[in-house]
């Protein structure tokens, strides 16, 4: 199987994965989870306390001053939730930052800015709760959001689309949502690689050198997922031209009941060799086509390097880094191409 080159991925994102097949009966609680902390916290947890309280109090009084849907509100509520995200209350933050969203999008629309941040915290706090699904609309609608909000040429609308893709790339590598090797999750993968190139075209005009160099990461760290996706592909994911079964006609001789014998003929469905041939071979040619793509962006990455010296002496560790890894892939992605051609389903 595909070996990880951790290239380019969300922080603090590696181990959610196994950490979601822990029993959920053995999960604390928030409430426990908050008592874990040392004795020297304490005086940090009693003030975080103490701050939370006063916040709900400052809601309570708003609530009756100014109405539940006054945006006054909003301030209030998303320091409040990152209060509860410090005392590892994370459901009690995610509920105070869907009020906001809800809250905002009443007073303000629906693609209003005010979205940005609460979007960016929901985010983060869904993640905690390892509630996949809900990361994946909450980082779907931020970067709805943001493409109204930015010019596709702007700086913004790459540094979004750039937080985007480490979401997408890590939510199909630890296969929080889709079935790997759908055609879901390889037209995910493969819709975010145009979109990655449309971006990096932007940041070579805009001669963005730090942008350029990191959209070249995405796009590496993309193509690799995508080789990972089509190794997993099962046979009725693959779209072939031969059938999967064949009909053949079967004739035997049978006793008649004078002694004698005839030859009796039928009809029956066998497996068809040629479409396991097909299919073996369309999967060597998905896997190579992932290896050249691969290949080109590694010599992008090597021309990028020599194009701009300044960058690449000011990040001299990364840059070296990074190509020694796209290396290492290289040959990797070569060796599932032969193992891929001695496979059998």
């Amino acid at each position: 199987m595909l070996s990880v080159f951790l290239l380019w991925i969300a922080p603090g994102l590696e181990n959610h994965a196994a950490e979601a097949e822990v029993d959920a009966a053995g999960e604390p609680s928030d409430e426990e989870s908050a008592q874990e902390l040392e004795p020297d916290d304490s005086a940090a947890r009693a003030q975080l306390l103490n701050s939370a309280a006063a916040l709900e109090q400052r809601l309570a009084t708003l609530n009756q001053t100014a109405g539940p849907y006054d945006p006054a509100r909003l301030e209030v509520q998303q320091d409040l939730a990152r209060l509860q995200q410090e005392l590892n209350n994370h459901e009690t933050a995610e509920q105070l930052l869907s009020d906001s969203l809800q809250l905002a999008r009443l007073n303000y629309g629906l693609y209003d800015e005010s979205q940005v941040d609460i979007l960016k915290a929901l985010v983060a706090t869904r993640q905690s709760l390892r509630d996949w699904e809900g990361t994946d609309a909450a980082a779907h609608l931020l970067f709805q959001i943001q493409r109204r909000l930015h010019d596709p040429d702007s700086v913004e609308y790459t540094a979004a689309l750039l937080d985007y893709s480490r979401w997408q790339i890590t939510a199909s590598r630890e296969n929080l949502l889709l079935r790997p090797g759908s055609t879901q999750a390889i037209m995910a993968i493969r819709e975010l690689i145009q979109e990655q190139r449309r971006a990096l075209d932007e940041a070579r005009q805009r001669q963005n050198a730090s942008q350029q160099w990191d959209l070249l990461n995405a796009i590496a760290s993309t193509e690799i997922e995508m080789a990972r996706q089509y190794d997993y592909q099962r046979l009725d994911d693959l779209l072939l031209n031969e059938p999967r079964f064949v009909t053949e006609t079967v004739c035997r001789l049978v006793t008649d009941g004078a002694g004698g014998t005839q030859r009796v003929c039928y009809q029956q469905q066998v497996n068809n060799p040629d479409y396991y041939r097909s299919a073996r071979r369309e999967r060597v040619n998905q896997l190579e086509r992932a290896r050249y793509a691969l290949m080109q962006t590694a010599d992008e990455m090597e021309n990028f390097s020599e194009e701009h010296p300044g960058f690449t002496a000011d990040n001299e560790a990364e840059v070296a880094a990074r190509l020694e890894e796209m290396r290492e892939m290289n040959n990797e992605l070569g060796r599932m191409v032969r193992r891929a051609r001695l496979r059998s389903w």
